[in-house]
C-alpha cells in the first residue's frame, strides 16, 4: 500500500488505499500509525457513506486511545447521519450502543437513556428489541430497579423470540434481588432456571437462587444451619462481611432476633 500511494494515482483511489491502511494497523494494534493514515484522507473524495465509514473508524480508535469525548462525537456524527438507503444501519447500530457504553462510563447515564429512548421511537430501527435491553441496564447503573423490569418484562411480552428474553429474564431476577425484593427474586430466579436451562449464566442463577431459598428459611430454627451452609459452599458469591450484613437484617426484619444480629454485625465488622 505504501509503494501504491507513491504513485500518481486519483485522489479518490489514494483515500481508499489510507482507509484500507488505516484498518490494517488498527486490526494489528498500531492505533498512533492508524490515526497517521486516516488523517492523510481527503474527505472531498469520498462518498456520503464513506464518510461516516470513515467517521466510525475514527470513533473506535479515539476510544482506544482513550479520547472518550473525541470518541463520543464520531459516534454521534455517524448516528446522525441520515440513512435513506439501509446501507449503513448496522454501522449506526454498532455506534449507538458504543456512545451508550461511553455515556455510561462516564457517569452520565441519563444522556444514554435520552439517546436510547429517541432511536426506540426510530420506525425503521430493526433492534428495539437490544435498545429496550440496554434501556433497562441503563436503569439498573442509576438504581431505578423497577423501571429496569418493567423495560425487561417489556422484551419477554413484545419480543418473545428475541435473543435477549433469557437475558431479560435473569435481569428482572437480579433487579428485584438489588432492590432487596428477595422473595420475588427467588421466584424469578427459579423461573430462569426452568426456562433457559442451557444458558450461559445458568450457574450463577442456581447458585443465587439456592442462597435466597436458604436465606428464607421457614422457622428459626432452620437459620443456623442455612447460614452455615451458605457460607461453606459459597453460594452467594459474595464477601463474608456483605453475608453477615444481610443475615443480620433477616435477623432482625424477620425473626426480631436483636442479640443474635448483634453477633452477625460484629463478626462483619471483623471481616
Amino acid at each position: 500500500i505504501q509503494a501504491a500511494l507513491k504513485l500518481d494515482l486519483p485522489e479518490e483511489q489514494k483515500s481508499q488505499l489510507q482507509m484500507i491502511h488505516g484498518d490494517n494497523f488498527y486490526a494489528v494494534g498500531n492505533y498512533e500509525k492508524a490515526m497517521e493514515s486516516y488523517a492523510n484522507i481527503v474527505r472531498e473524495e469520498l462518498s456520503p457513506a464513506m464518510i461516516v465509514k470513515l467517521e466510525f473508524r475514527l470513533g473506535c480508535l479515539n476510544e482506544k486511545l482513550g479520547e472518550k469525548e473525541t470518541a463520543l462525537g464520531h459516534f454521534q456524527n455517524v448516528i446522525s447521519t441520515r440513512d435513506s438507503t439501509g446501507e449503513l444501519r448496522k454501522m449506526q447500530h454498532d455506534a449507538l450502543f458504543a456512545a451508550v457504553d461511553l455515556l455510561n462510563a462516564s457517569a452520565r447515564s441519563m444522556d444514554a437513556l435520552v439517546l436510547l429512548r429517541m432511536h426506540l421511537h426510530d420506525q425503521k430501527s430493526q433492534f428495539k428489541d437490544e435498545i429496550l435491553f440496554r434501556i433497562g441496564k441503563t436503569h439498573e447503573l442509576l438504581k431505578n430497579y423497577d423501571a429496569a423490569r418493567q423495560t425487561f418484562a417489556t422484551i419477554l411480552t413484545m419480543y418473545p423470540q428475541s435473543k435477549f428474553v433469557d437475558n431479560a429474564q435473569l435481569e428482572m431476577a437480579r433487579c428485584a434481588d438489588l432492590a432487596g425484593d428477595f422473595s420475588t427474586a427467588l421466584t424469578a430466579y427459579q423461573q430462569f432456571l426452568r426456562d433457559y436451562p442451557g444458558a450461559d449464566s445458568y450457574q450463577e442463577a442456581f447458585l443465587r437462587q439456592e442462597f435466597l431459598s436458604k436465606f428464607s428459611p421457614a422457622r428459626l430454627q432452620s437459620v443456623d444451619a442455612a447460614f452455615n451452609d451458605i457460607l461453606s459452599k459459597n453460594m452467594s458469591g459474595l464477601p463474608r462481611a456483605e453475608i453477615l450484613m444481610q443475615w443480620a437484617e433477616k435477623q432482625i426484619n424477620t425473626f426480631h432476633d436483636y442479640a443474635n444480629a448483634l453477633q452477625f454485625l460484629k463478626q462483619a465488622i471483623v471481616a
